[in-house]
C-alpha cells in the first residue's frame, strides 16, 4: 500500500493509476472512502437514531427546502458554503477557500435547474441566535433514476458534538425518499480521516464502495 502522506489510509502501490501518478511525482496527500447505502432505510432505525440524536442536541431547529434556498436563510446558506471548503478535512492539499454570496447560491441553482439536477437540503438553526449553522444536500437526476448523491455535510465548529450531522441527514433522508420514491441507493465521499461523519454513515447503514485519492504535485 502507498500510504497517504498527510491524511490517512493508502492506495494499491502497483495499481495502475497510482503507479503512474506516484511515478510523475504527485504525492497522495488524502484518501477519500466511496460508502453506498440501500434505500429505502428501515424506518425504525431512522426513528431510533433521530431519538438518540435529539436527546443531545436541544436549542436547535431542523428546516429544509427543496431545490431553492428560501430568501431568509440564502446570505446564511452563502457563508456555510464558504465554510465548506476550508472546514472539511483537507489533509496536506494546499486548498484555498471559495468565495460566496447569495448570487452565487442563485446561480448554482439555476444552473443545476437547467441540467435537471433537483436537490434536497436539510439544515439546522440556532433557536437562540437564528443562525445557521448546519447543512446537508442531496442531488437526484431523473436521467439516473436509481441513485441519489451526497454532496455537502457540516456543522460549523461551534455547534459540533451535539448530534447535528445525525439529525439533517436523517431528516434529509426522509425528504429524499419521500420525494425520489424510485431512488435505490445513495452514494457519499469521505476522507478517511474524518471519523466522526463516517460513523454517522456506517450508523445509517451506509458500506464501503471503494476509494480514490487525492493526489498534489508541487512545482518550483
Amino acid at each position: 500500500m502507498l500510504p497517504a502522506k498527510s491524511g490517512a489510509g493508502g492506495l494499491p502501490a502497483t495499481e495502475p493509476a497510482v503507479a503512474f501518478a506516484a511515478g510523475s511525482g504527485y504525492e497522495l496527500e488524502q484518501v477519500e472512502r466511496s460508502s453506498r447505502l440501500d434505500l429505502p432505510v428501515a424506518p425504525e432505525l431512522l426513528d431510533r437514531l433521530e431519538s438518540e440524536a435529539a436527546a443531545g442536541a436541544g436549542g436547535y431547529i431542523i428546516t429544509g427546502w427543496d431545490d431553492t434556498c428560501p430568501e431568509d436563510l440564502v446570505r446564511a446558506y452563502a457563508v456555510l458554503k464558504a465554510r465548506m471548503s476550508t472546514d472539511v478535512p483537507i489533509a496536506g492539499m494546499d486548498w484555498e477557500g471559495e468565495d460566496w454570496d447569495a448570487a452565487r447560491v442563485r446561480e448554482e441553482e439555476q444552473t443545476m435547474a437547467r441540467g435537471g439536477v433537483q436537490s434536497a437540503v436539510t439544515a439546522a438553526l440556532h433557536s437562540a441566535t437564528g443562525e445557521l449553522v448546519a447543512y446537508t444536500v442531496l442531488n437526484w437526476r431523473p436521467g439516473v433514476p436509481a441513485s441519489i448523491a451526497q454532496q455537502d455535510t457540516l456543522v460549523t465548529a461551534k455547534h459540533r458534538g451535539r448530534r447535528l450531522g445525525t439529525l439533517i441527514k436523517v431528516a434529509n433522508l426522509r425528504r429524499a425518499q419521500g420525494r425520489w420514491p424510485s431512488a435505490r441507493s445513495v452514494l457519499t465521499w469521505n476522507a478517511s480521516e474524518n471519523q466522526h461523519m463516517l460513523a454517522i454513515n456506517i450508523a445509517l447503514g451506509f458500506r464501503p464502495a471503494g476509494y480514490e485519492g487525492e493526489w498534489q504535485k508541487r512545482l518550483g
